[in-house]
């Protein structure tokens, strides 16, 4: 679905697409994540940050190579902005390319009401940075479904994932209410998310500062858990799932841990949290609570 809402904003305009792919120099979606799980993903800072990864098996002449590397954030900032930024991209022989008329590709939930955008831009040289605003104003809040990165003929070859041999962390990212929930669960305070690699590991980790329930009171429950969907090597979908209780609306910090050898590319489909009657009420998402800053 096209961004037609109004809540969207701005796409970009830059005139009649021109389709080509030849040689250039390297490009990489530059996300660095870092930092630990804490109060960075609540409160005051809400973004998602994460690397993105070649789509395993995928057909697109534009590969990451052994050196490419990208990428993606979306903030509450500028009206809710959406970023990729990347480099050391090349052709099939290993020559950075130039592409023009590639897109980013991006489906979200605004406010409840499912909307896609698409950013064009092109590659000079292995190397784009595309972004552009939402629209959005204080209150409102967008989930965020699906990231693609897509050659000129719609072939997609970027995602939100791991990279083969990346090491350190990978996604950064707060966390939001699911609008349309049919759950009475909520958050009273900000919560995020966290996956970082070591020693061969992917560590999936959460933090729920405060659930709360329809009258704003703590919640106590068992059985809750978190999903965090996946392909590898593009086998999939696979689900690892989280087990956790709440007691007066809080909890530990919720860990989740995933084989990954050196070779293996990862791709981030998911991260939802289920209420114990199996209602998905908090997901991979952005506030804006200072829709106007830098």
């Amino acid at each position: 679905m096209d961004c037609t809402q109004g809540a969207c904003g701005r796409a970009s305009r830059r005139g009649p697409r021109v389709v080509g792919i030849r040689s250039g120099l390297i490009v990489a979606l530059g996300m660095l994540l870092v930092g630990a799980v804490g109060p960075a993903w609540g409160g005051n800072t809400q973004h998602v940050q994460a690397r993105i990864a070649s789509v395993a098996g995928g057909s697109s002449p534009i590969t990451f190579g052994s050196r490419g590397n990208g990428l993606f954030r979306a903030t509450e900032r500028r009206g809710g902005k959406l970023r990729a930024k990347l480099a050391g991209l090349t052709d099939a022989t290993g020559f950075p390319i130039d592409a023009l008329g590639n897109t980013l590709h991006v489906d979200l939930v605004v406010n409840g009401v499912p909307q896609s955008v698409d950013y064009p831009f092109d590659l000079v040289h292995g190397r784009a940075r595309v972004g552009e605003s939402l629209g959005l104003v204080n209150g409102d809040s967008y989930e965020i479904s699906n990231m693609e990165l897509r050659d000129p003929t719609g072939v997609p070859f970027g995602v939100i994932g791991i990279p083969a041999g990346w090491r350190g962390n990978v996604m950064k990212a707060s966390l939001v209410e699911v609008v349309t929930s049919p759950g009475s669960l909520g958050l009273l305070k900000g919560a995020g998310a966290q996956i970082r690699i070591k020693n061969g590991t992917a560590h999936v980790q959460l933090s729920l500062s405060k659930v709360i329930d329809a009258n704003g009171d703590g919640v106590t429950t068992s059985g809750n858990r978190v999903e965090f969907e996946y392909d590898l090597n593009g086998v999939g979908p696979n689900v690892l799932t989280i087990p956790f209780d709440l007691v007066d609306g809080g909890t530990d910090l919720i860990t989740g841990e995933l084989a990954i050898g050196a070779s293996d590319v990862l791709r981030t489909r998911r991260i939802d949290v289920f209420d114990s009657a199996g209602n998905r009420f908090v997901t991979l998402g952005v506030r804006v609570l200072h829709p106007s800053s830098e």
